[in-house]
């Protein structure tokens, strides 16, 4: 946290740990700035009760980041049912990248 200057986040990781509540308190007392969960299921659509639980439970201490399948047809849903004003999305599909020939080796290493 202090490498990133105040600016961590907790990966998904959280949608393991086994009391999500007092582990978004404890997130918050070591000084990150965003968790990123999909509310402990499968998808952020389907964490959405969850996730309006943790963000309300966060106020405005730490960000909750919805992730997991989060799709342009259920975002506007999603950011109305949890009041998040941010959401994670990853790319639906490979896109060639020029900039990686160089290294192909290293490139198809940090593929999907």
């Amino acid at each position: 946290i202090e490498a990133a200057r105040g600016r961590a986040v907790f990966h998904r990781a959280f949608d393991f740990l086994p009391h999500p509540l007092a582990a978004l308190d404890e997130l918050i007392e070591l000084g990150f700035e965003r968790v990123l969960t999909s509310g402990g299921a499968t998808t952020a659509e389907a964490g959405t009760t969850h996730l309006a639980a943790l963000v309300q439970h966060a106020g405005w201490q730490i960000e909750v980041l919805p992730a997991g399948r989060v799709r342009p047809h259920t975002v506007a849903d999603l950011v109305r049912a949890t009041r998040c004003d941010q959401v994670h999305a990853g790319p639906r599909r490979a896109v060639e990248d020029p900039t990686t020939a160089a290294r192909p080796g290293l490139a198809a290493a940090m593929g999907p």
